[in-house]
This record gives structure tokens, sequence and C-alpha cells, in this order.
């Protein structure tokens, strides 16, 4: 899948935008310049630390064939990848996620969240699973994919805009098509809008605000995908999590014994905790799964479009 960067914009009208946070990847040469960034050194435009094991490349790739040719703000987009070595801190759900490192208001007022997204034949994501896209911490505003953990059937064909974990629209997530979208945040009031397009179309006012519980602490709105294993439960192997000046630190431990799960008529084994990572059942076959993403820039929210996954 591929996405445009986003940026986050105060506006008005929507023709009179001011650009909050600019997430464009112009400024960089490669993927590589995330990893200037650390928790003792906070520079660049994003925190980098949700990913595997592997080294950047492995999970983030910058290029001009990654961003939605209607674009003309960004010089490039991204690829974003999700492997079978893409699990962050011993969890299993496979995360590549990139977070705004700005101390502008973009959690405040009204806000548009501004990207694109869009998926290819090869590598595509799994229909079977749920992808979670360009989310808050606080998930009150998202972008999903495949099949949603605990809904009947067993996939999904559907890219859907969630607010507070529910439905409010959906479309067929075809190959090769730019999905334009735009959160409109009234954190005062707390809703979200939707605008949406495709390719260059201009984005229109798709979903009225709906009321949610608007929050953020302007570090958590997540520029990436979380795939949920299979049977959607969330088992961690490192199970206490410190939060320090630093970053995040493991303060113990535990082996989590295996959920005994039947899972034999997706291609799953009950040990899904200790062998899903090498399988071949997590994507199209191939156990990988490719989005692209870049950011706009621009004042009109009719006039750019990012991408996002």
């Amino acid at each position: 899948m591929k996405t445009s960067s986003i940026i986050a914009l105060t506006c008005s009208e929507l023709a009179a935008c001011t650009v909050l946070w600019d997430g464009r990847f112009n400024d960089m040469t490669t993927s590589v310049d995330l990893d200037n960034w650390s928790w003792a050194n906070q520079v660049g435009e994003y925190q980098w630390y949700i990913h595997g094991d592997g080294v950047t490349t492995d999970y983030v790739n910058l290029s001009p064939d990654y961003k939605n040719p209607a674009d003309t703000g960004s010089e490039q987009g991204v690829k974003m990848t999700l492997d079978s070595t893409a699990y962050w801190n011993g969890q299993t759900m496979r995360r590549t996620e990139l977070i705004p490192q700005t101390t502008a208001a973009i959690n405040a007022g009204t806000v548009w969240y501004h990207f694109s997204m869009m998926r290819e034949d090869t590598n595509a994501p799994s229909v079977n699973r749920e992808h979670q896209i360009c989310f808050f911490e606080s998930h009150f505003t998202e972008m999903k994919a495949g099949w949603l953990s605990g809904s009947s059937g067993t996939s999904d064909t559907n890219l859907r805009w969630m607010a507070n974990s529910v439905s409010q629209w959906d479309t067929e997530f075809t190959a090769g098509v730019w999905h334009n979208i735009a959160y409109e945040i009234d954190f005062t009031g707390g809703t979200v809008g939707f605008w949406y397009s495709t390719g260059a179309d201009d984005l229109v006012l798709t979903v009225e605000p709906v009321s949610v519980s608007a929050s953020s602490n302007g570090a958590d709105w997540h520029l990436g995908v979380l795939e949920l294993p299979r049977d959607g439960r969330f088992k961690w192997r490192r199970h206490i999590l410190e939060q320090h000046h630093t970053g995040w630190h493991d303060s113990r431990q535990y082996q989590h014994p295996d959920h005994a799960a039947n899972l034999d008529d997706q291609g799953l084994d009950s040990d899904y905790d200790s062998r899903a990572r090498n399988r071949d059942d997590i994507g199209d076959g191939t156990g990988r799964d490719d989005y692209f993403v870049s950011v706009l820039g621009g004042p009109d929210l009719n006039d750019y479009y990012s991408q996002c996954l």
C-alpha cells in the first residue's frame, strides 16, 4: 500500500489553511535519515521507534514512485513494509509507524490531518487480518483494512473509516487507486468529519462530523500500519514496559503461554505466538506487505494530496 505524507493544518475556511506540521519527506535524502532521531536527540519531523529489529530500510524506503502523482507538493513518498521481522517490543502485532516530532498545537482546536493511501497487488495487505492505519493512540479516528477482529466471516476487501471504533464509511480497497483523506478534528467540540476523494479529484466532505472522544498529547498520531494477529489477541512476550525520558524499557520479561485458538481453517496453528513470524500466511503468500506514504504540502486541502497507509 502506498501513502503520501501528511500535514496537520488549521483553517478558517478550506482555502485558507495554515500548516502546523509538515510531514513531507522533501528534506530527506533516504529513509536512513530517520536514524538521526533518538529520545536523546529528537531531530527531524518524525519519531522513529515503532518497528522491528531490522535496519530502517527493511521497513521504510523513499522514492518519487511512492507518492500520488497528483501530489505536486511532495518530491517523494514512502514505502512502509511489514515483513516477518516487523514486531516491536515482543508484541505479536506487526507494526511500522512514524510519530510526528513537533511542539506545534496539532492537538488543539479544529485541525485537518491530511494524507492519501494506496495498495498494490504485489505484497498486498492480507484481507484476512485487521490493519489499523493512520490512527491516534486512543483510536478515536483511524482507517482500517482487512477482516475486522471479532467480525463474522473470514475476510474483508474494504477500506474503512472508523470513529470511536465504529465503521462510518467504506469502499472497496482496489489496487492502484489513490485514496485522498483528511480527518477534520475538533478537539474542543469532540467531533471528527471525513473528507475523501480519489486520484487527482478534489476532497469532498463525505461524512459530516460525528461525536468522538477526541484526545491527543500531540505525539500519539501514528503514520503507518499495525496488523493484528488473526485471533485478534494482544499477546506480549515482554510483559511490563516503563517509560523513561530516554524511551521505553523492559522492566521484566516472561514467556506467555500459547493460546489454543483453533485457527486451522486460516492455515495457522495454535502456536501462532512463537511460529507465525516465519510463516508465509501473513500476507499474500510472501509474508510481506508493502505500504507507500508521503505528506502533502500546501495551504488548500483541495490542491494537495498526501498518502498514508
